[in-house]
């Protein structure tokens, strides 16, 4: 294994951490106990763009940490202020932009985008190839499948100062399932344990306990009880 390049003095690492070759470490980052960072791995990138005005920050100081029996795969970036909780999985290629919390004991899969300013719960998994843009809530066992995109702005406003946006992020409640391939307007809520088949496009709410499909996404029944969480 190799020795991580430290990019800064005020970097804490725990115990049993194992590092692959070609890991880069900025400044502000804390590493927890038995954590396993492997090949070609950025570990609080602080080369930030702007940072967003409309976004309740928490107090500083603002450290990146990575909880206890933390994997992190190769070629994972993940940018400044981001925090992972214990026993999580950040799988190869992911990008975790500022400000992204991940509860513990959930993963984000390979190749996986979050903008930032994201909050993920726990036990909640976020597999390949799924683009969170910012401001999005995403609570406690919540599985969202692979190509899924949720989208944070109505406007196109590239190049276009004068024309005026605004991000509204969704918010995805505990427990529901987003199958391959869904989209997500801007500002929509999934309800708890709700259901949303592959494809779909959602352009409103999702009541809890439904199955919505199509496009646009409709409601066509109810979550069976043999499928609903049992905590």
């Amino acid at each position: 294994m190799g020795e991580p390049t430290l990019l800064g003095d005020d970097i804490r690492i725990g115990k049993g951490v194992t590092f692959g070759q070609n890991v880069i470490i900025y400044d502000g980052v804390e590493i927890g106990d038995n954590v396993t960072i492997e090949h070609n791995c950025i570990i609080g990138y602080d080369r930030i763009t702007h940072l967003r005005k409309d976004f309740d920050f928490p107090p500083k100081p603002w450290t990146t940490r990575l909880g206890n029996n933390v994997l992190v795969r190769p070629n994972a970036i993940i940018y400044k202020h981001c925090k992972i909780g214990d026993h999580s999985q950040i799988c190869s290629g992911v990008v975790m932009r500022e400000f992204t919390e991940l509860g513990h004991h959930s993963y984000l899969g390979n190749g996986t985008c979050v903008e930032g300013y994201t909050r993920i719960g726990n036990h909640t998994g976020v597999h390949t190839q799924v683009h969170v843009t910012a401001k999005v809530i995403i609570e406690d066992k919540v599985f969202i499948a692979p190509l899924t995109v949720i989208s944070n702005g109505f406007t196109i406003n590239w190049q276009r100062p004068h024309v005026p946006s605004e991000e509204i992020g969704a918010r995805i409640r505990r427990g529901a399932r987003i199958a391959i391939g869904v989209k997500t307007l801007p500002g929509v809520e999934i309800g708890q344990e709700a259901v949303v088949g592959a494809g779909a496009l959602v352009t409103k709410d999702v009541p809890p306990f439904k199955i919505a499909i199509g496009v646009p996404a409709r409601v066509v029944g109810d979550v069976p009880e043999s499928e609903r969480l049992r905590d």
